[in-house]
């Protein structure tokens, strides 16, 4: 099915989804967050399931830009924009019980290079392992390590965000 919309997409036809529903969908998710999960398009796309394959890239970080202040009007007890940053709002933070605290939330990715080939990346940090599966190689799985791939050629582009995945999910590590 995915490559279905991947084909219309590629031909120029558009699939008919409004970006308000996306907006919408976005916005849900966030008011559903629990204190501490981090408020970010990485995590808010990733909880969309399959809704997500359906919009491009651009639509995708239009509609984070327009839920962002959306949110932040229908919820400004929960949340607040510093600059172009999503927070949780002081006195949300000081909700979190210890146990939400201390418990590691995965973390995933999702990313299109300029050809279309989609990338996903998760990050358990209770193992500390990540994998790395793409269009490109058929969705197999890879281990990431250090955030680099042996075995696998990927291209400037998908190196520099990768890095860049890795060090957000692990804090710099």
């Amino acid at each position: 099915m995915r490559d279905v919309f991947a084909q219309a997409r590629r031909g120029g036809f558009d699939i008919g989804l409004p970006s308000g529903k996306l907006v919408k969908a976005m916005v849900e998710v966030l008011s559903e967050m629990p204190p501490g999960t981090r408020p970010s398009k990485a995590v808010v796309v990733c909880n969309l399931g399959p809704l997500r394959r359906t919009f491009k890239s651009r639509d995708i970080n239009a509609a984070w830009e327009a839920a962002k202040r959306q949110v932040v009007r229908e919820h400004p007890d929960r949340f607040r924009l510093n600059g172009k940053v999503l927070r949780w709002t002081s006195a949300t933070k000081g909700r979190m019980h210890g146990a939400e605290k201390s418990t590691p939330r995965p973390y995933s990715s999702r990313f299109a290079n300029r050809y279309g080939e989609e990338w996903e990346f998760e990050y358990d940090p209770s193992s500390g392992e990540g994998i790395l599966r793409g269009s490109d190689v058929d969705w197999q799985e890879y281990r990431v390590i250090g955030g680099r791939v042996p075995g696998l050629l990927l291209n400037e582009e998908e190196i520099q965000w990768l890095e860049r995945t890795w060090k957000e999910a692990t804090g710099g590590d």
